[in-house]
């Protein structure tokens, strides 16, 4: 008898403009096994369609704290905790499979044997695949006066102290590109009156700031991410200033922050709405930049929509919710956080360049031997170090590995009729991609 199960969606979303898809998360239940599950979620941006793309091997995940995607590897990494710990899992988005937890918190700060005394409330999470680490803030309540930036390398797992700031800086999420390798923090001194956007350079290690252009704003308001188009920050100011007299929503509006000089723009009317989560995921499609928050329109409300904020058109769209693959009815949606994918990193694509002028290589792929031949004609020994990456059509890695004879076979598991982009590399340099289709 086929399972069922009903999906309550914690949607998290990440976008890059290569292959228009947003990741997410959800939560489930299976009533036949009466247990929670917990797996990915995708959005397509191009046809408005959401899809559970896998159930998590850890199925007792139920507290959900922040997270970000590797794109390149498809790895997601999350955390979630107890009431003594915390804990960074990475996870293998195409499997669902739990493959490392990276550390353990331990929030009360005794060094206990097997955990990593870095203090517990973590947030402002991002994958920087210029150095594949994961970065976070931290601080240990109520013991420091500090938040503090680390990072942890996926590899070897240890834990770095990068910086600390001031206890009211918070880092907004996910914000780093392999070209702009800034931590945006925003700050509101109560006392003063006075809002502040600071900039923290992973490259220089120095802290820069600019006073907010408006007056008394209060920075507590704002949801942003970053532009990599033209340097600004983009976003949701969320005013609860209407919440008691507006059937209980809050006033929603685009806005765009200058990190530099600190100019605060509204770009678009007012909305009322309640945001579900605390943070926005700018996409760049070919219409487009699109900034995408969660929200409820009513209050109560039972469903969630997608609100979808034009910079172009400086115009709001909601879209509700739905999935194509819900098992049991219509799942009902209430979401937490939207983060924007740490940009820049190789994600698959089409072909990309012609073959190396030197060298010309063809693939042949073989489903039913699993197979996969690499033909070239010339001598691969000029190559000190030779591999070969295979990607499928939603940027997931399949392959990944050193490629030694000119008609080497690799062994792979390939799907019949199933488009792959390939690329085969030098080390880091790039000197042959395309694609091809694998066939029976």
């Amino acid at each position: 008898m086929k399972k069922l199960f009903f999906a309550v969606i914690f949607i998290s979303s990440y976008g890059y403009s290569q292959n228009n898809f947003l990741y997410g998360i959800y939560l489930g239940y299976d009533p036949y096994a009466q247990r929670g599950l917990a797996g990915n979620s995708v959005y397509d941006a191009n046809t408005a369609e959401w899809t559970i793309i896998n159930v998590w091997s850890d199925s007792d995940i139920h507290a959900f704290g922040d997270h970000t995607l590797d794109p390149e590897n498809m790895r997601w990494y999350q955390v979630y905790g107890d009431s003594l710990n915390m804990y960074l899992l990475m996870i293998d988005m195409v499997t669902g499979d739990t493959l490392q937890h990276l550390f353990t918190v331990d929030s009360v700060g005794d060094g206990t044997a097997g955990t990593v005394t870095i203090g517990g409330n973590i947030n402002g999470t991002f994958y920087n695949c210029t150095d594949d680490c994961v970065y976070f803030t931290h601080y240990k309540a109520p013991y420091e006066d500090s938040v503090h930036l680390a990072k942890v390398n996926v590899n070897d797992y240890t834990v770095t102290e990068v910086a600390a700031f001031h206890i009211s800086y918070y880092a907004i999420d996910n914000m780093v590109f392999t070209s702009n390798q800034e931590v945006y923090m925003l700050y509101y001194d109560y006392y003063a009156n006075i809002s502040k956007v600071l900039t923290y350079s992973l490259q220089s290690n120095l802290l820069s700031s600019a006073d907010f252009s408006v007056p008394g704003f209060n920075a507590n308001e704002l949801l942003l991410t970053f532009n990599n188009t033209d340097g600004k920050l983009y976003g949701i100011q969320y005013d609860l200033d209407s919440f008691a007299y507006n059937y209980y929503l809050g006033t929603l509006r685009g806005v765009r922050l200058d990190p530099v000089s600190g100019q605060l723009d509204f770009l678009t009317p007012d909305y009322y709405a309640n945001i579900i989560g605390s943070n926005t995921s700018l996409h760049s499609l070919s219409s487009g930049d699109k900034v995408y928050f969660e929200v409820q329109l009513s209050n109560p409300s039972y469903y969630e929509s997608l609100g979808i904020f034009d910079i172009n058109t400086g115009t709001i769209a909601f879209d509700t919710i739905t999935y194509t693959n819900a098992l049991f009815g219509t799942p009902t949606p209430f979401g937490i956080d939207l983060f924007n994918l740490s940009k820049g990193c190789y994600v698959a694509t089409e072909v990309s360049n012609p073959a190396d002028a030197d060298c010309n290589f063809s693939l042949a792929p073989d489903v039913s031997s699993d197979r996969l031949m690499i033909h070239a004609d010339c001598d691969l020994s000029a190559y000190q170090s030779l591999k070969l990456q295979v990607f499928d059509i939603l940027g997931r890695k399949v392959f990944d590995g050193a490629i030694h004879e000119s008609d080497g076979a690799v062994k792979m598991k390939l799907a019949s009729s199933v488009v792959y982009v390939y690329r085969l590399l030098d080390g880091t340099h790039l000197i042959h991609s395309g694609k091809f289709v694998a066939v029976q």
